[in-house]
This record gives structure tokens, C-alpha cells and sequence, in this order.
């Protein structure tokens, strides 16, 4: 069985359960919340958290889009990897949150061969991952899952940020690896639509 890519990406999303704080070496939590119901586009209608997780085990590509203040995504996020895990789903985890040179790093300790505590001094984990990122991540190492760093370097992005593409194609080679390998942004009503949403963020 293919292998399904979930990715935690910023995007806006409707929070729907508070979860408290835990403390940054605590022991991975266990979700155990499922959304009493969920609304599925396609078919204009409320249906159960199962059934939409059944649907999420035959895709390629599952997208979570979370602000990454709110705890409840994080929540969601969990709960639909356990859903995941119980229909053995063999899953790959995607995380905004890790930039794309620390990749090694999440590898050592995702494989057992470093403490989780050199792992964090490696990997420049956000300000909120002991409460919003590290169940993902230790549930996906229980499971022996990968986890991919998906986020280019914040000094590329900074670049990006003051002079646009230009700034990418002047990396140097181990930096230009560092980015996205295909770069297309066409100015059509997609752009538009995510322009817009995206207002205000920062």
C-alpha cells in the first residue's frame, strides 16, 4: 500500500475543541476527541468523523489546514492520525512547522538514534511545539512513520519576502535544493481567491 502524505500547512480553520497545555519532555497524549461531526463540501452535507477518515484512507494527498495559534486543529490534526493508524494506513507526515535543512536532524531522532532533547536543539521547533506539534510527531515515531521538514529555511523565505523570485534563482546550490524544485505562480482566480485569504497574515 502506498504510503498517504497528511501535511499540517497554515491555512485558515475553524477551531473546534480546546486542549490544555503540556510541558515540552511530557509523554505523547493520546487524542482520544473525535468531532461529533464534519461537513463535507462535495456533497453539501454533515457526516461523521468516520466516514470522512474512511475517505482520507484511500487518498494520496490529505491537507490540514491549521492557524497555527489554535490549539484545535493540532487536536484534529492528532485525531485524524489515529483514525489513520486504526485502518493501517501506512502515513507520511508533513510538517510546516520543520524548515527543509533540519531534515537530518527530525531523521536521527525519528529513528532512535538521538535524545528528544538534541533533537530539539537541532531541529528550531516553534515556540508552541510541545503542545501543538509533538504528539504528531510522537505518534508517527511510535509508529515508525516518517515526518517530512516541508518548509523552506526563514532566510530564504525572508529573501523571497523582500525581492521575490529573483532570490531564489541567485541561491546557490545546496541553498536552491532547499526550495521548492518547481516554482509557478500564475496570476489567475486562484491567485486571487488565495491573495485574498491570505490578507493580514504575516
Amino acid at each position: 500500500m502506498k504510503p498517504l502524505l497528511l501535511a499540517c500547512v497554515s491555512l485558515l480553520f475553524a477551531g473546534l475543541v480546546t486542549v490544555g497545555a503540556q510541558g515540552p519532555l511530557a509523554p505523547a497524549i493520546s487524542s482520544s476527541y473525535v468531532p461529533q461531526r464534519v461537513y463535507d463540501t462535495r456533497r453539501a452535507a454533515f457526516t461523521d468523523f468516520e466516514a470522512m477518515t474512511a475517505d482520507l484512507s484511500r487518498a494520496d494527498v490529505v491537507l490540514i489546514g491549521e492557524q497555527h495559534d489554535d490549539a484545535h486543529p493540532h487536536r484534529l490534526e492528532l485525531a485524524v492520525l489515529e483514525a489513520l493508524a486504526r485502518r493501517n494506513v501506512p502515513v507520511t507526515l508533513s510538517l510546516e512547522m520543520f524548515e527543509r535543512d533540519v531534515q537530518q536532524s527530525v531523521d536521527t531522532y525519528m529513528s532512535g538514534s538521538s535524545a528528544e532533547d538534541e533533537f530539539l536543539k537541532r531541529s528550531r521547533p516553534w515556540p508552541r511545539y510541545a503542545t501543538d506539534y509533538r504528539p504528531l510527531v510522537e505518534f508517527a515515531r511510535a509508529r515508525r512513520w516518517p515526518v517530512v521538514a516541508a518548509n523552506v529555511p526563514r532566510r530564504i523565505a525572508a529573501d523571497v519576502a523582500k525581492v521575490g523570485k529573483p532570490a531564489v534563482d541567485s541561491l546557490n546550490s545546496a541553498d536552491r535544493s532547499l526550495a521548492a524544485a518547481d516554482l509557478q505562480c500564475p496570476h489567475d482566480a486562484y491567485f486571487n481567491r488565495f491573495a485574498e485569504q491570505m490578507g493580514g497574515h504575516e
